[in-house]
């Protein structure tokens, strides 16, 4: 950096060289664990900055979970929880020992939630830790005082059709539809304005011990903490210490509140924790879960639920918990929401890490990471990303054979938490024993060691063939090692971690015969080249195509599908999912304006008719830049759709290049 540039940032130029020897020697000694280093005059304590208090906080805290894989996962998603996916998902989340479970959140619309609940009450099901979700009201103005029937929310109803108990009600503490007293124009003070409000709220309450049952129990949601503390902290604040001061007989067992944008960061979440926690046991409503564990009899709880957007979601839940919180209100995996939220899975195996040993004992962990891929695969119809935290099968793999970096070998003696144990629970925690994994499987890549490609020839072909073959001589290791660095050389970038991709490496680097196992792997997984792959993917969305012209109305077209077959073959099933067009700000598909974007995009003569030529293009354009993302012939469909009509609907008709 010259000159010119070091005046511009405010900085004076450092000489070219400098003699340190004519520097003057420092009047404070530092201090690193206990020992001086240089100076002669006053010590400087300096700790290694692990935050002890936090720490201990997250290892010794009792962890509620309310959990809720039946509902977030699909929020936003592309593909909706049918009846029996929601079956699937209830049978695992129990497997990992979840107790409360949110069950769906009814509405004035009738959706797969209500058949959900109607095929529980018919089989007499225990509802007794079985949650909904339900709005504070349904209209705006709310109507103040409460009084009938018909002024009870559309969910808190159903709930009591469908025999339930239990009810997070929620709301909106920056609701624009609601007098708060405390803005311009308004008509009360704020003090009886939030009076009027929780006046409100205790009317509900009475309205669901008379209509759930004694043993009803409720829990707040504030939908948008995070808005309404930046818009209107004194409001959050007032409303917590409201709700805190309900009656006990009535009052609710836990505030909830979310973190709807992934927005702000764990520290400024941590401090707003922390100020409601305060509110809540300063009037009167503590936590006893921390005391007594039970789920079932707690009150005074405070839960947290994070949305996924710039990657501090799990920082943030963790943040919350050290504040604070009790626990969190979340899916077994992240699926949810815009990019997903901070989900059970992630959180627990990091307390967990952290030597909680509350969920250890409490949840089946080694369940849970199976959970957690069987509610990605059912919302997504898609396998969990390889790299997903925790849950992902590279999170379980032994990547590195030397310490000092994630995915290697933990170094003896190391007190990785500075507890001064060394062999605590942090110290030892291998993320592959939780889950039951007694042998994590091996990556091979061009930093493994000998002695990994060596173990990782036993993973994949065995015991017995490591004896006859001596797959564990160090000298085979050194030369697969070398054959991986030769072949990338030469532009062969491979894997070679699958017992197939091994298979082959091993052939290389020898120059022999392969194993019987060897043989055996190779003929059961024949590899398909990319070409291979894209040519069976054309060839099957053709015969769909083909099936579709045949099965039209005759007539409609000659060679290819009309308007209306198309859009009932390939459109509808993408556009009709559940949840998209909430993604999308409320629209809702006009048939007319897809009409003109299936014209203008795919009827390339515009004949009002779409050929397999025409529908061909596009599904090649999308091999070819989202290959990566398909897997199948639905997975082209909506990625054609994705980067076609989907973008030009949302921005009201605005038509893209054709490719």
């Amino acid at each position: 950096m010259g000159a010119g540039a070091s005046a511009a940032v405010g900085m004076e130029c450092p000489p070219e060289s400098v003699d340190k020897e004519s520097l003057p020697k420092p009047a404070v000694a530092i201090v690193v664990s206990g020992e001086a280093v240089g100076g002669g005059g006053e010590r400087e304590e300096h700790d290694c900055g692990i935050e002890r208090e936090k720490r201990a906080r997250l290892r010794d805290m009792k962890v509620f979970v309310l959990d809720n894989s039946l509902r977030e996962p699909s929020v936003g998603a592309t593909f909706g929880h049918t009846v029996d996916d929601k079956e699937q998902i209830m049978e695992c989340v129990k497997e990992v020992g979840f107790r409360e479970i949110v069950v769906g959140a009814p509405n004035k619309h009738s959706q797969v939630d209500d058949l959900y609940c109607h095929r529980l009450q018919s089989r007499g099901t225990d509802v007794t830790h079985l949650w909904t979700f339900s709005e504070y009201a349904d209209e705006r103005p709310v109507p103040y005082p409460r009084s009938s029937e018909e002024q009870v929310p559309i969910g808190l109803r159903k709930t009591r059709d469908f025999g339930f108990r239990n009810t997070v009600i929620e709301l909106d503490a920056g609701d624009p539809g609601i007098d708060w007293g405390d803005g311009a124009g308004a008509t009360a003070n704020a003090d009886g304005a939030m009076t009027r409000y929780v006046d409100g709220l205790v009317w509900l309450l009475n309205w669901m011990r008379a209509n759930l049952g004694a043993s009803s129990r409720s829990m707040i949601n504030i939908r948008d903490l995070s808005l309404a503390m930046v818009k209107k902290p004194a409001r959050v604040m007032r409303l917590v210490a409201a709700i805190a001061r309900i009656p006990s007989e009535l009052c609710p067992i836990a505030l909830l509140f979310e973190e709807p944008l992934g927005e702000y960061l764990p520290s400024e979440v941590g401090g707003w924790t922390r100020r409601i926690r305060k509110a809540m046991d300063t009037n009167g409503w503590p936590s006893t879960f921390q005391r007594t564990g039970d789920e079932a009899t707690a009150d005074g709880v405070l839960l947290i639920h994070v949305h996924r957007m710039w990657g501090m979601a799990d920082a943030v839940n963790i943040e919350a918990l050290a504040a604070g919180a009790d626990g969190v209100f979340a899916g077994v995996c992240e699926e949810g929401a815009a990019m997903g939220h901070a989900c059970t899975a992630v959180a627990l195996a990091n307390l967990a890490r952290l030597g909680n040993t509350d969920v250890v004992q409490r949840f089946h962990l080694s369940k849970i990471a199976e959970a957690a891929r069987l509610v990605t695969r059912l919302t997504t119809h898609q396998p969990v990303n390889q790299r997903q935290i925790v849950y992902g099968s590279r999170a379980v793999e032994a990547v590195f054979g030397f310490t000092g970096i994630g995915g290697g070998l933990r170094e003896e003696g190391f007190d990785l938490d500075g507890d001064g144990d060394a062999n605590g629970v942090v110290d030892r925690f291998q993320l592959s024993a939780l889950f039951g994994v007694k042998d994590p499987p091996i990556r091979l890549h061009i930093l493994a060691t000998p002695s990994q490609f060596c173990a990782r020839l036993v993973q994949c072909f065995g015991e017995a063939e490591a004896d006859a073959h001596g797959f564990r001589a160090e000298e085979l290791g050194k030369a697969l090692q070398k054959q991986v660095h030769k072949n990338q050389c030469e532009g062969n970038d491979d894997e070679y971690t699958s017992a197939v991709g091994l298979a082959q490496l091993y052939r290389e680097a020898t120059g022999g015969g392969l194993t019987p196992a060897m043989m055996a792997a190779l003929a059961a997984a024949p590899e398909k080249t990319a070409t291979e792959r894209t040519a069976a993917l054309l060839e099957g969305v053709e015969r769909f195509f083909s099936q579709a012209v045949v099965d039209q109305e005759r007539d409609q077209a000659e060679g290819g599908l009309a308007y209306t077959a198309f859009y009932a073959t390939f459109v509808a099933p993408y556009f009709d999912s559940h949840n998209t067009f909430a993604a999308m700000g409320g629209r809702t598909a006009d048939r007319a304006e897809i009409d003109r974007l299936v014209d203008a995009f795919f009827d390339l003569n515009h004949d009002r008719c779409v050929q397999w030529s025409e529908w061909r293009r596009w599904c090649v354009f999308a091999l070819r830049e989202h290959g990566d993302e398909i897997s199948d012939v639905d997975e082209l469909t909506r990625v054609v759709l994705r980067n076609t009509i989907l973008p030009s609907f949302l921005s009201q008709g605005r038509v893209h290049d054709k490719p």
